[in-house]
């Protein structure tokens, strides 16, 4: 009994990215950022060494997963198959809402997971904070700040 090894069928590059992109998925939402690139490997039915062909690194490749979870052309397709063959608008409405709320609860698990693989795969100087106005605390302490920075010191101000 000579059992070779057979090498797969080629399949075509975008096909393989797509499969090592879902198979992350899934994998990030199950374990989180205990996610190997041998787990993705396996789910995927790749080579290890497959997926850096595809991707970089595992940060561009939690990239392209939460560019395909968060796709909006993908989500529109979604909708429009839940809906398809309800006919009272409620069933209609039931179905989005709850496509809506599994969708969320992915994207969550997903970026939660992304985040913490981008933090411990960098220093904290590679983080970007978020854009955008600061919240209420920092107006607090900033309004704090220029108080005490106004304020004469020593005994004249105690006085």
């Amino acid at each position: 009994m000579d059992e070779r090894r057979t090498r797969a069928k080629p399949i075509p590059a975008a096909d393989r990215r797509a499969a090592i992109i879902a198979a992350t998925e899934t994998l990030l939402i199950e374990h989180g950022t205990s996610t190997t690139t041998r787990l993705i490997a396996e789910a995927a039915g790749v080579a290890e060494g497959t997926i850096f062909r595809h991707f970089r690194d595992k940060r561009e490749l939690y990239r392209a997963v939460a560019e395909n979870v968060f796709d909006p052309v993908k989500a529109g397709e979604a909708m429009r198959e839940v809906v398809e063959g309800e006919t009272a608008i409620e069933d209609k409405l039931r179905a989005v809402i709850e496509l809506l709320a599994a969708s969320s609860q992915r994207g969550v698990l997903i970026m939660m997971a992304v985040r913490s693989a981008v933090v411990e795969a960098s220093g904290p100087d590679d983080v970007r904070q978020p854009a955008g106005p600061p919240g209420p605390m920092t107006y607090a302490s900033r309004r704090a700040r220029r108080r005490s920075s106004s304020r004469p010191t020593g005994p004249s101000w105690t006085t």
